[in-house]
């Protein structure tokens, strides 16, 4: 039986990276979960509006705002991947 190590695994060290290096891998990580979370969020809206596709459901609300929320997680997904990991590759360029 294979056991996760509660401490998450480390390739090379951080040791030699800056203060602010170190911060922006923080951040970077974090990103990466929320946008994880967000993926997730959509694939779930999207299984929700598959089983609701018919007749049935076409002009219910909770199927438009499925649709809404749909549309909304794609924005926020884009968001955060132009503003959050975009903006923190340009900053590493300089």
């Amino acid at each position: 039986m294979i056991h996760r190590s509660q401490q998450p695994v480390r390739i090379g060290s951080m040791d030699n990276l800056s203060q602010d290096q170190v911060l922006r891998e923080r951040l970077l990580h974090e990103l990466g979960e929320v946008m994880l979370a967000i993926e997730a969020a959509s694939n779930r809206v999207e299984k929700a509006i598959t089983a609701l596709k018919g007749d049935e459901f076409s002009g219910d609300p909770a199927l438009a705002a499925l649709k809404d929320t749909q549309h909304k997680l794609e924005a926020a997904r884009k968001t955060l991947h132009q503003k959050g990991y975009l903006s923190s590759s340009q900053l590493s360029l300089f």
